[in-house]
């Protein structure tokens, strides 16, 4: 599995002596000069209780992952792969991955020119209009901003002025129509026909200034989220990440976690502070959270909820609703679904043709090479 569709070999070997050169400065920081450096570092392990390698089998391990995608492995402590007898050969890098979703989605599509589906969950907006035209549960779509202006109800042709959001209380989120990983959201508020950002006041001529450049989908925040999901974190709207794939036996999830805010973390993303579990077939959360700040947790240290056991409500209708939605996406190879869950049942929050599988193989400390042949046919 070394070929990439949308990396040239020229670019393929700058970036590999490059990450070398880094490796190496990093390692005679570690070793010669006996400082810490930030790739060798047993300090960075998510497995301190576990019996390590080497400095020298985790340099040779780098080394082995440069020459292989091109790039040093940032997520080496993450994926456990310090651990000693951890076979470095069955993790996948995200680089790779995201590169032959990308083809594979083209593949799929079966259209000429390389042209695919993946625009329509990759763009917010056409995803929010599919699924409410197919009568998919979705947060409520209150309109989109293009470049300053506000359209509502579907009408593109005609802004409405920006004033239209102060005429009663709301609670909104802008996302950017082609935003990944919960960039450049903005929750909005209005009470008393004052808008709010962050609990501040702002000006609408401010607000207008913020978005003068993007283009955005504006939806409701979801205010009823389950008791359930609401109990891990109360202050954020936690996720799970259901990841399928199109085979010749069918619609077969990959793998599937669960998304949780912590501490000042307004979203459940991992990426902005959030902890990441996975969970399995019966819809039960495993042992272990992941986090950036707390490495690898057994509860939220928050809400002191104990992962391990936990059941998501509504797990089987969830699987039952993305499997349908994979069916109207006929055009896609694989989508990594985002689902809430209200009081009323779960709800779609967005589709991702980059699903991540580093985070999926990190919950589940478990490589995902094997399967990942399989089911993309892949020799």
């Amino acid at each position: 599995m070394k070929k990439y569709y949308d990396i040239t070999n020229k670019q393929l070997l700058i970036d590999t002596i490059h990450s070398m050169k880094t490796l190496i400065r990093d390692s005679v920081k570690s070793l010669v000069r006996g400082r810490k450096g930030t790739i060798i570092n047993p300090d960075n392990s998510y497995y301190p209780e576990e019996e390590h390698k080497s400095y020298i089998s985790i340099f040779w391990d780098q080394v082995v992952h440069i020459f292989q995608y091109g790039e040093i492995n940032k997520f080496y402590y993450f994926l456990g792969l310090d651990v000693k007898g951890e076979d470095c050969s069955q993790y996948i890098s995200e680089r790779w991955n995201l590169d032959n979703l990308r083809h594979q989605n083209r593949k799929r599509s079966g259209l000429s020119f390389n042209h695919s589906y993946m625009v329509t969950v990759m763009d917010k907006f056409i995803f929010a209009e599919i699924m409410g035209a197919n009568g998919f549960p979705i947060p409520n779509s209150f309109g989109l901003l293009l470049k300053g202006e506000l359209f509502v109800e579907g009408d593109l042709k005609t802004p409405v002025p920006m004033s239209t959001l102060l005429e009663k209380p709301r609670h909104l989120l802008c996302k950017p129509v082609t935003g990944r990983s919960g960039k450049g959201i903005i929750a909005i508020k209005v009470e008393d026909g004052q808008l709010f950002i962050k609990n501040k006041p702002m000006e609408m001529d401010e607000f207008k200034s913020m978005v003068s450049k993007g283009k955005y989908l504006v939806q409701s925040y979801i205010e009823n989220q389950h008791p359930a999901m609401k109990a891990l974190f109360p202050n954020s709207i936690n996720t799970l990440r259901v990841t399928m794939v199109r085979t010749k036996q069918g619609i077969e999830v990959l793998g599937c976690m669960c998304l949780m805010g912590a501490s000042n973390a307004e979203y459940s993303n991992w990426h902005y502070g959030g902890i990441c579990v996975y969970v399995d077939e019966e819809g039960r959360l495993g042992k272990y959270g992941f986090s950036y700040s707390e490495k690898r947790i057994t509860k939220h240290p928050d809400t002191g909820v104990v992962f391990e056991g936990y059941q998501i409500p509504y797990f089987k209708e969830m699987i039952q609703l993305c499997e349908q939605a994979m069916n109207l996406f006929y055009g896609m190879k694989t989508i990594g679904w985002d689902m809430a869950f209200t009081e009323d049942g779960p709800i779609f929050i967005e589709g991702n043709n980059g699903w991540g599988i580093i985070a999926h193989q990190m919950v589940e400390h478990r490589g995902w090479a094997e399967k990942y042949k399989r089911v993309f046919n892949l020799k």
